[in-house]
């Protein structure tokens, strides 16, 4: 909710429902996607997208505001996923088969990390990343910048020989 561009964005109307209304109908259709849990921080200002996500049927995890990978580690250990499939939650025309390519690739070629985000040929708001759960424990032990612990990729792709 505190977007510094555009703050409120997943609550906001787009033709007719909200936008992260429309982002998890999307994520629900992926064929492979087994659950759905909404991410957001410990902030006041996100309790809205606590509500929302419960209303709108889906579990909902709070951890840190900056501090991502923590939020993502620490919701994997809690639901016991070996799987996290991150898609963020402002990107309303996610594509269900691409998030299904992503995981089938992912499931073909047992890997820590998958993702179609490092070469731009899908469109835009349509990224997909698949971690395994060791991974993302790796990553929230090793990595210590600020930036790497903001985007939960980074780190893997700065040291792809360990991923």
């Amino acid at each position: 909710m505190g977007s510094a561009r555009l703050p409120g964005k997943m609550t906001l109307d787009l033709a007719g429902r909200l936008v992260l209304e429309r982002t998890l109908d999307r994520v629900r259709r992926a064929s492979l996607v087994d659950d759905t849990v909404l991410l957001t921080t410990t902030s006041p200002q996100d309790d809205v997208l606590e509500e929302l996500g419960r209303s709108l049927g889906v579990s909902v995890f709070r951890g840190e505001e900056t501090d991502v990978v923590a939020r993502y580690y620490r919701a994997t250990a809690e639901f016991d996923a070996e799987v996290c499939i991150r898609i963020t939650g402002d990107c309303p025309l996610h594509d269900p088969k691409i998030i299904d390519v992503v995981i089938s690739d992912y499931i073909a070629e047992p890997c820590d990390y998958a993702a179609n985000l490092f070469r731009y040929t899908w469109p835009e708001g349509t990224d997909v990343e698949v971690i395994s759960r060791s991974a993302l424990e790796r990553v929230f032990i090793e990595s210590k910048e600020p930036s790497a612990r903001e985007h939960v990729g980074l780190y893997m792709a700065r040291h792809p020989t360990r991923f």
